[in-house]
């Protein structure tokens, strides 16, 4: 339930730093593209947090169905 939430306030994170990126971009800021940038790769780094998270899950379960957990 823990990892659940720090996922989604990590995507909510994600969401405002980009849509503050695009804006910034579209009205000529100097800082749309460091945000659009920083967005950008959190994003990255979040679904790699993802997928890993689906495979620690998934191979848990695995074992629990063979009996050992």
């Amino acid at each position: 339930m823990k990892s659940y939430l720090l996922l989604s306030l990590a995507l909510l994170f994600v969401i405002v730093v980009l849509y503050a990126g695009l804006n910034g971009m579209i009205k000529d800021h100097s800082y749309g593209f460091f945000f659009t940038f920083v967005g950008g790769i959190t994003t990255v780094g979040l679904g790699l947090d993802l997928v890993n998270h689906l495979r620690i899950r998934e191979r848990k379960n695995s074992v629990r169905k063979l009996g050992r957990g």
